[in-house]
């Protein structure tokens, strides 16, 4: 996939980000979320994974959605 492969490069090609299916391979989201394999794969079976994981025939599949809403950058609120 061309976003793991931005990913890995440290930088996030919006397009790239915005072709991807609704579900995706847990292994993909590890890449964009900088997680090892092993790492993620525990935090998915323990349900500590910082997005919703949902286990389809067996495999692990993140919702895109949610793995986007996590990703987008955070604007730091002033107080007024």
């Amino acid at each position: 996939m061309n976003a793991v492969r931005t990913a890995r490069s440290g930088r996030y090609a919006p397009e790239a980000l915005a072709a991807l299916p609704p579900a995706i391979p847990l292994s993909v989201a590890n890449e964009l979320l900088s997680l090892g394999r092993t790492a993620g794969y525990r935090m998915a079976r323990e349900h500590r994974y910082p997005v919703t994981v949902v286990e389809v025939g067996g495999s692990y599949r993140v919702i895109t959605a949610d793995l986007l809403h996590f990703l987008r950058p955070r604007t730091s609120q002033s107080a007024a």
